[in-house]
């Protein structure tokens, strides 16, 4: 697709192929693919953005995660300015020890093409959720949106399988205007976000 001068963000395909001729009678050569290549213009060449794979033929498919999948914390209270979250950890116990649960990281913020993506990781403070998941409280996390509405702002992980979270730590700013007082922790259940937690008087500049 063209999206002729204005920057466009694809996070979601539906795609449909038809089964090939014979396919009921159990003849024939299937022409459908089970795994496509998703890739954007910069300008001067095409760049890899996503692989998705297990896709079918004879109806409709699409890339959204799978249910129990991903999990999330998005703000309650409305944000003044930009959420700025520096760490975030997810646990399957609900006192929050041993091993944090890793993942892929996934936020609210529209997808950034590569070399501004790389530099925004390379920043201590920006468009990179990866920044709250590196164990290293002088970086951070800001949404793209200022003010953020209810939900507006989320940050969180993708797993490549159906997981669980009992318990969660958050570090977000002292600043009054970065912050939220109320948030909600939600698990992706295929085709939208459940809550499984909120948490009211949620403070800043030290651990929750």
């Amino acid at each position: 697709l063209d999206f002729d001068v204005l920057p466009k963000t694809v996070r979601c395909i539906r795609i449909n192929q038809p089964v090939h001729e014979g396919f009921d009678e159990g003849w024939g050569v299937p022409h459908f693919t089970s795994r496509i290549l998703l890739q954007s213009w910069d300008g001067f060449k095409w760049e890899d953005r996503n692989v998705f794979s297990g896709l079918g033929q004879g109806g409709w498919n699409d890339t959204m995660p799978l249910e129990r999948t991903s999990w999330r914390i998005a703000n309650f209270d409305r944000i003044l300015l930009s959420w700025r979250v520096y760490e975030l950890e997810f646990y399957d116990n609900e006192e929050c020890a041993g091993t944090k649960i890793r993942g892929e990281s996934v936020n609210s913020n529209p997808a950034l093409l590569s070399q501004a993506q790389q530099a925004a990781c390379w920043t201590d403070l920006g468009s990179c959720a990866d920044n709250v998941f590196d164990q290293k409280i002088e970086t951070g996390w800001e949404s793209s949106c200022s003010p953020c509405d209810q939900r507006g702002a989320w940050v969180g992980l993708r797993f490549a399988q159906a997981t669980e979270v009992k318990c969660f730590r958050l570090l977000q700013s002292e600043d009054v205007k970065h912050r939220t007082d109320a948030l909600e922790l939600a698990e992706w259940m295929g085709d939208h976000w459940e809550t499984r937690r909120f948490e009211s008087g949620v403070g800043g500049g030290t651990w929750n």
